[in-house]
This record gives C-alpha cells, sequence and structure tokens, in this order.
C-alpha cells in the first residue's frame, strides 16, 4: 500500500478540506493536527532532495507526482504559512516524488 500524502487523510473524509490544507499551518498550529500514532511531516520536495543531496547517494531519476487541475486551483487559492512562503507553487504542489538513486 503506498503511503498518504500529507493532509490526505483528512481531505478523503470531508470534502471541504483540500489535499494542501495542511500548508496553511505555523509549525506550531500543526501540532494540534497531527497526532503521533498517525504522524505527517510536511517536507517538501525540495526538502528530500536537498537531504538526499548530503548523502553518498546520486540521483539518477526524479519523478514529481503534480497536482491535477482541481488540486492545481486549490493550491492557487492556499495561503500558505510563513514557513512554505519561499517554495515556489510548482515545489507546493508535488504531491508525492518517485526518485532512484545509485550508490
Amino acid at each position: 500500500m503506498r503511503p498518504l500524502e500529507p493532509d490526505l487523510v483528512l481531505s478523503h473524509f470531508d470534502s471541504g478540506i483540500s489535499i494542501y490544507n495542511f500548508l496553511k499551518y505555523s509549525a506550531k498550529d500543526w501540532k494540534k493536527y497531527n497526532p503521533e500514532l498517525q504522524y505527517q511531516n510536511r517536507l517538501r520536495h525540495p526538502d528530500y532532495i536537498a537531504i538526499l543531496g548530503q548523502t553518498s547517494f546520486e540521483i539518477l531519476k526524479e519523478v514529481p507526482i503534480l497536482p491535477d487541475a482541481n488540486e492545481k486551483e486549490e493550491l492557487m487559492k492556499l495561503k500558505p504559512a510563513a514557513e512554505f512562503r519561499n517554495y515556489s507553487r510548482y515545489d507546493l504542489g508535488i504531491k508525492r516524488s518517485e526518485i532512484v538513486l545509485k550508490k
């Protein structure tokens, strides 16, 4: 089973919640909605790439999974929390990635 995208758990049960809803909360506020038993990190694709850049792995291939038209529209309406304002909308919109590495 593929892991769910952040906030998809909530948006899956409530059609009024965007899959990008989690981006509007500050780190302090997000703690209220992010239980330890079902922890969801909010790292974005560039964060993972930066982490991988600190390892001995070579990135052979990156395939970002992008939003569909409706999700993109929802993302454009969103006012992200301060910690996400330095990301491009493209980077915020990446739902997950398939990354092939070489040691």
